[in-house]
């Protein structure tokens, strides 16, 4: 635990919390140790940053995301210019094509919904919601109309037996059960 300690302390106080502030002056953080299935320990950090904008202030969260997208960024680093950073960001950064037994589970190739394409910029919680409303709306849409082509179809393969054997489709048909 020592160890993991000081693998948390020394990002705290040699980059966050330094002189340089990469982030922005902070005015207070917060951190919780877990733990995952086999023991591996991992940190969920909160960093309160002085002047940051808020969400519950703002009625355009525009600006919001100017600030997030101002620190946060998704890239890989140049081959060329910084070769150990991009051969450590590829080998422990990225979801590899090779995956493991628990990716699999469920009969798909990645039950985590890997590779995921990097965004351009960060989107709202807002924008989300809507685009994933929206896309449960197309999901529904696009079920309904292959419902609907299911039924037209059959609805037209009714009409032309009708018209074969001569029956009236003006009256509803019955079934008898043997």
């Amino acid at each position: 635990m020592r160890l993991f300690e000081k693998r948390v302390d020394a990002p705290m106080t040699d980059q966050i919390l330094s002189p340089a502030q990469p982030i922005g002056e902070v005015e207070d953080y917060f951190y919780r140790v877990k733990f995952q299935a086999r023991g591996s320990p991992h940190i969920h950090l909160l960093v309160w940053i002085k002047d940051a904008p808020e969400f519950e202030d703002l009625q355009d969260d525009s600006v919001v995301i100017k600030f997030i997208d101002q620190y946060i960024t998704c890239q890989m680093p140049d081959p060329n210019a910084d070769p150990e950073l991009h051969k450590i960001v590829s080998e422990v950064q990225v979801h590899s094509s090779n995956h493991s037994k628990s990716c699999k589970k469920g009969n798909v190739m990645c039950r985590f919904g890997f590779p995921k394409l990097p965004m351009d910029k960060t989107i709202s919680p807002i924008q989300h919601q809507m685009t994933t409303m929206m896309m449960m709306m197309m999901t529904m849409t696009t079920t309904n109309s292959k419902v609907h082509k299911k039924t037209d179809a059959k609805a037209k393969r009714e009409n032309e037996r009708a018209e074969l054997f001569g029956l009236d489709k003006t009256r509803p048909r019955t079934s008898y059960k043997r």
